[in-house]
């Protein structure tokens, strides 16, 4: 019989593809698209806001309500 090593589990009981839905299409600082892809991500107020960049998340991070009027 086959013998599957702990990590060889895992990656059989982890879903193939994982969709997150995000609160905007658009970067909310810089207004980057990060539809297709983002570098980084912050939950705010039950949303999930994405990034261009650890920049971006930061200075949002630091001051949402400046970039969500």
């Amino acid at each position: 019989p086959e013998v599957k090593t702990a990590p060889a589990l895992e990656q059989a009981q982890r879903p193939k593809e994982t969709t997150i839905k995000l609160a905007s299409n658009e970067d909310p600082v810089c207004k980057m698209s990060v539809a297709q892809e983002f570098a980084d991500t912050t939950l705010y107020k039950g949303g999930i806001y994405a990034f261009c960049g650890t920049g971006c998340k930061d200075d949002f991070v630091a001051n949402p309500t400046t970039y969500l009027k």
